[in-house]
């Protein structure tokens, strides 16, 4: 009998690694700015968590190709789900804060994107 077996790679190392540089960079950045109606205290509590969690999903998918499990994968899916709504909640908190213009937002977060 013929041993068969799937060969799967997460091909996301350069996106997510992107993505924490940006929130790094956020992060070290929110003690520049004030923000009327932004707690920062609970705000980068949540962009600490979020870079745990880019860092867990870096670790997953720089595993060498076949040795992720399919549990790999849906520890891949869960972070990626928690980064997505994490994300989505500071923008929206953000979105809040203060009585900012887009325009001004758009100069807080880094390379004028939001």
């Amino acid at each position: 009998m013929v041993d068969k077996k799937i060969n799967i790679s997460l091909n996301i190392s350069a996106q997510t690694q992107d993505l924490k540089a940006r929130v790094q960079e956020i992060h070290n950045n929110l003690n520049k700015v004030n923000i009327p109606g932004l707690n920062k205290n609970s705000f980068e509590k949540e962009l600490l968590s979020l870079q745990t969690r880019l860092e867990k999903l870096l670790q997953i998918s720089n595993k060498p190709e076949g040795l992720l499990k399919a549990s790999d994968l849906k520890s891949a899916e869960k972070e990626i789900g928690s980064i997505q709504s994490s994300l989505k909640g500071r923008t929206q908190q953000l979105d809040r804060a203060g009585s900012w213009s887009q325009k001004e937002k758009l100069k807080f977060l880094p390379d004028g994107e939001y």
